[in-house]
């Protein structure tokens, strides 16, 4: 999905006080395709009496990976074709930045901010468009590919020349900051190695190591979400949700009311809500944040 955008860019740093969002509202996406809760709807939701609600999966329409922002709940992350950039190139994504509430895409090397109609490049020699950008922490994430793959930290204090390397093995992916900005959630696969690493930033030690499916921040830095699932191969047949603590390294079941295969769960900022992608329908599902479950034993 994510693909090279050629294009030229004036090296700017990165500017501090951001907004939310950008005060003459515009945006460097279309939201009208991609919008499934309005963040003005949330706070006046509650699906404890009427049941969760499901948003059906459009025939033709791209996978969906349901992502929480200031403007609500997407149903993927938007598209980062923009006008400016050449045409005919695959497109990147855009995500948003909890701590500034500004939107960023890669392009070329390069990790930019969208800024009034412009795009100002934050951090260069970003080889990969699988990346992840934490205002809070001063950080892209990025992963680099080799005979190992490499998890890389871009300093946004001199638009990413200050660089380190905090993880190297194979089939590395979708590096994600903390929303606290102190450690980095690293997906692995590779069969027997399926599953994700905790990384501290500090000390760039592997806090926690387990196996499981797209793992995700649950509403803090506290604790994670992911899936533990059966596959034919081909798709996903069945799916378990579960949470894990950090400060104890205890995991709990999630349990999800209705015959749901969850794939791709993830909790909205203040953590009263869940999204997650149902394997049967392709459809999202959305449902107030269920209680902990069972405590999960060896």
């Amino acid at each position: 999905m994510r693909g090279l955008l050629i294009c030229c860019f004036a090296v700017i740093g990165l500017a501090s006080g951001a907004l939310a969002q950008p005060a003459d509202g515009k945006l460097p996406f279309s939201q009208d395709e991609l919008l499934l809760l309005a963040a003005e709807q949330i706070p006046f939701i509650s699906t404890a009496k009427t049941g969760p609600m499901s948003y059906p999966r459009s025939e033709g329409a791209l996978p969906l990976e349901p992502t929480w922002t200031s403007l609500g709940l997407l149903a993927a992350p938007p598209s980062s074709k923009v006008p400016a950039l050449s045409e005919g190139l695959s497109a990147g994504v855009w995500q948003q930045d909890q701590a500034s509430g500004s939107w960023f895409t890669w392009a070329a090397g390069t990790v930019a901010r969208w800024d009034d109609g412009r795009l100002v490049v934050v951090a260069q020699n970003v080889q990969s468009s699988d990346f992840h950008i934490s205002t809070k922490a001063g950080y892209v994430a990025s992963r680099e590919s080799g005979d190992e793959d490499r998890i890389v930290l871009h300093s946004l204090a001199d638009t990413g020349r200050s660089r380190r390397v905090v993880l190297t093995a194979t089939h590395l992916f979708a590096p994600r900051f903390s929303p606290d900005g102190t450690m980095l959630l690293v997906q692995r696969s590779g069969g027997v190695n399926d599953g994700f690493d905790i990384v501290s930033l500090e000390s760039g030690n592997v806090l926690h190591r387990s196996a499981g499916y797209w793992a995700s921040w649950a509403g803090g830095s506290k604790s994670l979400v992911f899936a533990e699932i059966t596959s034919d191969g081909y798709r996903v047949k069945d799916s378990t949700l579960k949470v894990l603590k950090l400060e104890n390294g205890r995991q709990y079941f999630l349990p999800v009311s209705g015959h749901y295969v969850p794939m791709y769960p993830v909790f909205s900022p203040d953590g009263k809500m869940l999204a997650f992608v149902d394997a049967r329908t392709g459809g999202v599902v959305v449902m107030d944040a269920p209680g902990l479950g069972a405590e999960v034993r060896p």
